[in-house]
């Protein structure tokens, strides 16, 4: 059964995403993944294929920061191999494709890890596979976030297994794939998903400790279960190392912080019609609630709800209902941020939840979680079936229903009538966005499936139970869920041409043929026009800007930079320091610091007039150890070649020479030095504590100058000066990683081999 339901989900995949698979040469569109995400893989798939194995240092974004550190992407998950042997913009597709399809197949086994029949367990399967809140990652391009959502099941049903048996294996299961959604590398969905693991665990546990004698059983399942999480950071240290060393000098997105930043991006209490209503409020263009925007869907489908409250009307005497029940209502009152007060509890007691914006990330395992009380659900029908069909009460369970036929009533009848109440009820006199026409034709679709999906559901598990209709009547009732879920899904699947996304231009092949080493792009984002170029763009041709979209920022460039709108790289003496040689302007100015130099459609490339050498000597330094104040007085500078600040207690002193790269790498710079008097060498490189130098070969202080870049004291004469970047923690997380796995499968032999010889000695 378990080999033909995922025969089935396999099938529905590549159907679904049919005009890709067939379409061969296009890819999936993402917005995030066109403007940042796709760019970061590509340069870490060109330096795996080309030898050299991971980048560690990315100078072509933000003037050049950690790679790693900074969650490019699934650089260490195993799916990521396929972007070695075809395509990027291929494999990437085919992994969104390949996870559509595991989490059906991951939930239908976490349904059977619960004990439920083959029909109660598709069920689940289907409903997760092709719920709204996960398929519809695609149109952000979300794929991270995506797989350690599809990973929630099969975390479920390692856990269920190791609780019931009591053998450690299934805990280092489990701690295996919590470790596979560390190197998503959404870590935020991990840790969601594990707080929901986590509050399960708990119910399950304290049930064995008030059995008679449970008392061992439980500390021994509960250490077996805070051991999957040493493993999962002992197998997951490769990255979290890497991440970790950022926090304390990055910035995350913006500067935002405190409950506001952690509450920000909730599900609005309105938008809970969008689990049973999609488009009462619409979503992409047509979206007209109270987010900036929304490029989702939360929808959780009419046919999985109606079989939610089948389940729910057995949650007195059946704990697998009451544990799928509490945590479903959990995810959805902390989705709700700062509109309940479990959210704000959390905030101010669980370690990291001040961390984290986007609370409405829990309906990711909340999702989950309605889709087991889907399958539960129909697992009743068909007990009560077997018993003669009187135990379900289903004039409570139709009463329940009521609230979701009203509205599907009211979609299909009056749709715009149903929008007016809800713009009238929940949002200000005035408010400027407005349902559109074309929403409201939605809405009514949407209203008939929510009418047919409810009643429909109901009916058929009804007419089961009472056995008036065959059981195989189910077969109807999962058609109707997959067709409910899929014509949502289906909106957020687009397929674009790579060729037209990622194409070069003469502005482009101009600055390619002309930067000289070490020199940098800056696209400014000025009031009268957009931006010349996604902000992650020119990193696809190799050209290095202060610009970029990332999930971390140094904070010192940050600070230096002016935050997300780079507004303070507008001054000219910024052009300086960041070694900035062309700016590329949305419209034409006339300015004597800029040349034009090339042109194409929308777009405007400026030469800087006072194009100055990538590493000089200023011609007198000061020192400041406040950092604030050192990138204060590095603001205020009208000259960089005659001033420097340096962070010390006591400034070098000023040299005299010049400068010039001899070699240029991704993690190591050389320099050849004329000094005519020995002193502090400004470098246009951004700083950071893992660089080292060596001047003549002796090792040598880096200094952070002028707030965010890095400076070196040289002798006087010739000299040759290398910097390298060096990560031990890099290292160290690799060697734990690779230890963990080796103990992981040394203890799966050990396991393996007990478990032979017990079954051989059974035999016997």
């Amino acid at each position: 059964a378990g080999l033909l339901f995922t025969g089935v989900a396999c099938l529905l995949s590549i159907l679904f995403y049919s005009v890709f698979v067939f379409d061969g040469s296009g890819m999936l569109f993402g917005t995030d993944m066109l403007d940042q995400a796709y760019q970061l893989r590509q340069f870490g798939v060109e330096e795996i294929r080309s030898g050299r194995g991971f980048p560690l240092w990315n100078p072509f974004l933000n003037g050049g920061l950690p790679f790693l550190a900074i969650l490019p992407g699934p650089a260490f998950y195993p799916t990521s191999l396929l972007y070695l042997v075809m395509p990027l913009y291929r494999a990437i597709g085919w992994t969104f494709v390949l996870h559509t399809a595991l989490a059906g197949v991951f939930a239908y086994l976490a349904a059977r890890s619960l004990s439920l029949g083959r029909w109660a367990a598709a069920v689940t399967g289907l409903a997760f596979m092709f719920t709204g809140f996960v398929v519809s990652l695609l149109y952000g391009g979300h794929d991270g976030r995506m797989f350690g959502m599809v990973l929630i099941p099969l975390a479920f049903m390692l856990l269920e297994h190791g609780l019931r048996s009591g053998r450690i294996g299934w805990f280092l299961g489990l701690g295996t794939v919590v470790a596979l959604q560390i190197f998503t590398p959404h870590v935020q969905v991990m840790y969601f998903s594990s707080l929901c693991l986590t509050l399960y665990a708990a119910m399950r546990i304290a049930g064995v400790a008030r059995a008679d004698g449970g008392r061992p059983q439980a500390l021994w399942l509960a250490g077996f279960f805070g051991l999957a999480f040493v493993v999962a950071a002992g197998l997951g240290a490769a990255q979290l190392l890497s991440t970790w060393s950022i926090l304390d000098i990055g910035v995350r997105g913006t500067v935002e912080s405190g409950y506001e930043f952690a509450s920000s991006w909730a599900l609005p209490p309105q938008e809970l019609s969008a689990l049973f209503l999609p488009d009462l409020l619409g979503s992409l263009g047509m979206y007209w609630g109270s987010n900036p925007f929304k490029l989702h869907t939360e929808y959780l489908g009419a046919v999985p709800l109606a079989l939610a409250l089948v389940a729910l009307s057995g949650v007195r005497r059946d704990p697998r209902v009451r544990s799928c029940a509490i945590i479903s209502a959990v995810c959805v009152l902390f989705a709700l941020g700062a509109a309940t007060p479990l959210h704000r509890l959390t905030y101010h007691i669980i370690p990291m939840i001040s961390s984290f914006r986007a609370p409405s990330m829990m309906l990711g395992p909340g999702a989950f979680f309605v889709a087991l009380l889907a399958g539960l659900g129909w697992q009743r029908v068909v007990d009560a079936r077997a018993g003669g069909g009187t135990s379900l009460p289903w004039r409570w369970i139709w009463v329940a229903a009521s609230p979701l036929l009203l509205f599907g009533l009211a979609a299909a009848l009056s749709p715009e009538g149903l929008q007016r109440w809800f713009l009238n009820g929940f949002f200000p006199r005035g408010w400027s966005r407005l349902p559109s026409a074309e929403l409201a034709s939605q809405l009514q679709v949407g209203g008939w499936f929510l009418l047919a999906g409810v009643a429909g559901s109901l009916a058929v598990g009804q007419g089961v139970t009472q056995k008036r209709i065959p059981s195989a009547a189910v077969a109807g009732v999962l058609l109707l869920l997959v067709i409910d879920l899929w014509r949502v899904d289906v909106r957020y699947l687009d397929v674009r041409d790579p060729v037209a996304e990622f194409a070069s231009d003469p502005a482009i092949e101009f600055m390619q043929a002309n930067l000289r080493p070490g020199e940098r792009a800056f696209q400014p984002q000025l009031p009268q026009g957009g931006r010349t170029y996604g902000q992650n763009e020119l990193m696809l041709h190799d050209i290095p800007s202060v610009t970029g979209v990332l999930n971390f920022r140094l904070r010192w460039f940050d600070e230096l930079a002016g935050g997300v709108g780079y507004q303070n790289v507008l001054r000219p003496t910024m052009w300086t320091l960041f070694d900035i040689r062309y700016l590329t302007l949305p419209v034409p100015v006339e300015s004597d610091l800029l040349t034009p130099v090339a042109q194409a459609p929308g777009v405007h490339v400026y030469e800087v007039v006072n194009d100055l050498p990538h590493a000089f000597f200023p011609a007198s330094v000061v020192a400041e150890r406040e950092e604030a104040q050192a990138i204060a007085f590095t603001l205020g500078l009208e000259d960089p070649l005659g001033l420097a600040v340096v962070q010390a207690g006591q400034a070098p002193v000023a040299g005299q020479g010049r400068a010039e790269i001899s070699a240029l790498g991704l993690d190591r710079i050389e320099l050849d030095v004329e000094a005519t008097v020995g002193g502090l060498l400004f470098v246009s490189e951004i700083f950071h504590p893992a660089w080292e130098a060596r001047v003549n070969g002796e090792p040598a202080e880096i200094l952070r100058t002028n707030g965010a870049f890095r400076g070196v004291v040289v002798p006087a004469g010739s000299s040759s000066v290398e910097m390298t970047y060096a990560r031990g923690e890099l290292t160290a997380g690799f060697w734990i990683s690779g230890l963990t796995a080796f103990g992981l499968l040394l203890s799966a032999l050990l396991l393996g081999a007990r478990s032979w010889r017990g079954r051989r000695q059974s035999s016997e």
